[in-house]
């Protein structure tokens, strides 16, 4: 763990192999324990005091698997490190009491967060009033909203993780992460969390676009435009390694002269505002 009086927290992490058809059937694994100790141990080796870490496998609380998850979480004491967020498919109308009952059990057995994955969970315009209906849900649970929404793709006009950021920001108040920063559409996300106080802006996997991006300069707009209040670090560990990426995003940081007190804020103080959390 990190020893500077300014904690680190990590907002995007995932347990298990960085290959998604694995990461998604999690459930599954009788070792799991086994992939959330590495977890934490690729934390402490990069300084990472907490970390929200994502569950993009749906049927964690479709079954027994969740129970035995959180049983573990709760004997292991991962709770002092890690933050559950977890993802759950995305129905039509007529089951969305499903998904309501799982949101419920998962918020019950201490999930704080949920995820939408647009393209894991093949999301389309005709499935965002469910969407919405979800995000009432998370909201009266106390639960916050991450959203996929990487994009690198110069030929594509539409981020429809931002779209639907969009469309739900102006009916709820709950804090929502814009995970990713939008790829290459950072500037369109600034602007929407300039209209949105509720929206944050999680800047995992974004350096990843810096051979075709000036990330620094872009990153420098972003902080004179909306403040250092509103970024969250996160890294995409291990598809992004946190002990790398953490000096990446650091670096960067420095390079564009953010004060020592701004650097703190976005590494770890804006979230355990978020959170409502002490360290």
């Amino acid at each position: 763990m990190s020893k500077s009086a300014n904690p680190i927290i990590d907002f995007h992490m995932h347990p298990g192999p960085a290959w998604l058809p694995t990461e998604r059937r999690l459930h599954l694994n009788s070792k799991i324990d086994e992939l959330f100790k590495k977890l934490i141990r690729d934390m402490d080796e990069a300084g990472i005091d907490l970390a929200v870490t994502m569950l993009l496998d749906d049927d964690w609380f479709d079954s027994e698997a969740g129970i035995r998850l959180m049983q573990l979480y709760n004997e292991l004491g991962w709770g002092r490190r890690l933050i559950l967020c977890a993802m759950f498919d995305v129905f039509r109308t007529f089951e969305t009491d499903i998904v309501f009952e799982r949101i419920r059990n998962a918020a019950a057995l201490g999930v704080r967060g949920i995820k939408v994955h647009p393209v894991l969970q093949r999301i389309t315009n005709h499935d965002f009033p469910v969407l919405l209906s979800l995000s009432h849900e998370a909201e009266s649970l106390g639960m916050f909203v991450i959203i996929h929404s990487f994009n690198d793709n110069i030929h594509s006009s539409t981020n429809i993780g931002l779209d639907i950021a969009s469309h739900i920001v102006t009916e709820i108040n709950t804090p929502i992460i814009i995970a990713h920063a939008g790829g290459i559409d950072f500037s369109r996300t600034v602007y929407l969390a300039k209209q949105y106080p509720q929206i944050m802006i999680d800047l995992s996997f974004f350096f990843e676009l810096n051979s075709i991006l000036d990330l620094d300069n872009l990153l420098k707009w972003g902080l004179c435009t909306l403040g250092p209040d509103r970024f969250l670090f996160g890294s995409d560990h291990p598809s992004c390694p946190v002990i790398t990426y953490k000096k990446t995003v650091t670096d960067s940081l420095t390079r564009i002269g953010a004060s020592d007190s701004d650097i703190a804020k976005i590494m770890g103080g804006n979230a355990k505002r978020i959170l409502g959390i002490t360290l």
